[in-house]
């Protein structure tokens, strides 16, 4: 009898896990399908912006919509180099002077043009995305990380999106 019960047991326990993984696999899948969402919605946005406000400062303090776009590549670039050293097997963030690393992504793009600074963000939005797709689980619980990050800039999406809407 208690050889049953302990299969019965141990099934049981086994479709918890899968519940689990299941239920943490598909909060990751909601997780980077609202990353990309507002990726998307991010971009739409700023293709809104009649040319005449695209370097006009004020969307963001001092900021333009252009340099607002180069802080999100910024940080954008900055979350994909954070993954790739996660996975080289760094166990902890590295942090930043926030301001100072701002200030620099702004300037590093000064010379781009509008189309050439949106390009860029296309291009970092979508490494970025596809990066996050391919994080396993594993990887994942051993590192929380991946997921503070990824909320993160869901949520400097969702904040510089508003601003550029008052200015379409």
């Amino acid at each position: 009898m208690n050889l049953v019960y302990t299969g019965l047991a141990l099934i049981e326990l086994s479709l918890i896990a899968e519940i689990k993984f299941i239920s943490m696999s598909t909060t990751w899948k909601s997780l980077i399908t609202e990353l990309r969402n507002l990726q998307f919605e991010f971009i739409e946005v700023a293709q809104q912006l009649e040319q005449s406000k695209r370097e006009k400062p004020g969307v963001c303090g001092s900021w333009s919509p252009k340099q607002v776009i180069a802080h999100i590549t910024g940080w954008d670039k900055e979350v994909i180099r954070q993954f790739e050293l996660f996975r080289d097997g760094l166990e902890k963030a590295i942090e930043h002077d926030i301001d100072e690393f701002n200030k620099n992504s702004v300037e590093d793009r000064n010379h781009l043009s509008w189309d050439e600074t949106i390009t860029e963000l296309q291009q970092a939005h979508k490494l970025f995305y596809e990066m996050a797709k391919s994080i396993s689980s594993g990887e994942r619980s051993k590192n929380e990380d991946y997921r503070e990050w990824i909320e993160v800039q869901i949520d400097h999406y969702k904040h510089h999106t508003e601003q550029l809407e008052q200015w379409v």
